[in-house]
């Protein structure tokens, strides 16, 4: 809470805490009804980060453009804005970064890039984030930035995506449908 509150003492208005719960489908779908855009901040632990991936996912899934945000370890928006002020709270949220970037950070502070194997993984959850946008033009935007950045053929990684698309067809993990949200409804959430 104390997140949350401190943020909007700052001047920082346009703000959702998840308090401690995994953020959910209906949630997103809510958020999507006032924002385009979001920018996400989670802690820097592990649970932190995983929160951090499992909720890309979700607000991908919505239909959401994100940004990642880190803050310094040990460091959390209460903490932060207390330290440095909203001034340098601004500029860590216009620092963020794509989904791509995060999950590659991830990675690239694991020592996990340096190999066939550990690309291969970074690019097959990458590609796993992609297949849930809704948007097909955004998958082949992200897809082609994919290919262009690591030198990768465009058909191979489409090829892995339909894989994914297929099997998750074929498994389904939810049976809740995000709908989709009117670009006339949606606005950019203000900082």
């Amino acid at each position: 809470y104390m997140d949350l509150i401190t943020m909007f003492r700052h001047g920082i208005r346009n703000v959702v805490a998840s308090s401690g719960t995994a953020l959910t489908e209906e949630q997103v779908k809510l958020l999507s009804r006032y924002a385009g855009k979001v920018y996400v901040l989670f802690d820097a632990d592990s649970a932190g980060i995983s929160a951090a991936k499992r909720g890309t996912e979700i607000m991908l899934q919505g239909g959401l453009d994100l940004d990642v945000v880190t803050l310094p370890p040990g460091e959390d928006p209460d903490s932060f804005l207390g330290k440095r002020g909203a001034e340098d709270f601004h500029k860590q949220l216009k620092s963020g970064m794509s989904f791509v970037s995060f999950i590659a950070d991830i990675y690239l502070k694991e020592g996990k890039l340096s190999s066939v194997e550990g690309k291969t993984e970074f690019i097959r959850e990458v590609i796993s984030y992609i297949a849930v946008i809704p948007d097909k033009i955004k998958r082949s935007l992200f897809l082609k930035e994919i290919a262009d950045k690591y030198s990768l053929m465009e058909s191979d990684l489409r090829d892995e995506m339909e894989k994914i698309l297929r099997k998750r067809k074929q498994f389904p993990e939810t049976s809740v449908v995000i709908p989709d949200v009117p670009a006339g409804k949606k606005r950019d959430s203000v900082e």
